[in-house]
């Protein structure tokens, strides 16, 4: 993702159905960032590739039910998608959380595959409008 630009006032290249607000807050992205594009791209750049490390952490946590580790990546899946404004994953994260103090494992496996999900189909949105 390295040299990606996120200008969210842009249209997308190829699919004009997408629509940022569906992916990220982008009015608290531009206050956070007070407007920084360079910033917004650095930091979403990070979370981009911090989140197949984080889903990797959550699902070796779960094959060896380690709840305690399951819980504490999903609070940083769940810290590091408010930072980024991104949306979905953070109630997905929480959802995470609440099945992971329940000790519901088949919840949380179907938890983090959606949150699989989400964060590829947020990879293919920024290909899409770049």
């Amino acid at each position: 993702m390295s040299n990606a630009e996120f200008d969210f006032s842009a249209q997308p290249s190829q699919n004009t159905d997408l629509d940022p607000e569906v992916f990220f807050d982008t009015a608290a992205l531009e206050e956070l960032t007070l407007g920084d594009t360079e910033f917004q791209q650095e930091m979403l750049e990070i979370f981009m590739e911090d989140m197949p490390v984080c889903i990797a952490k959550l699902k070796q946590a779960l094959q060896d039910e380690d709840w305690t580790h399951l819980a504490h990546h999903a609070h940083q899946v769940k810290g590091a998608s408010r930072t980024a404004c991104v949306r979905s994953i953070p109630e997905i994260a929480v959802a995470i959380e609440d099945f992971v103090r329940e000790r519901q494992k088949p919840e949380t496996q179907a938890s983090i595959e959606k949150l699989e999900g989400a964060v590829n189909r947020l990879r293919e949105f920024i290909r899409e409008w770049n």
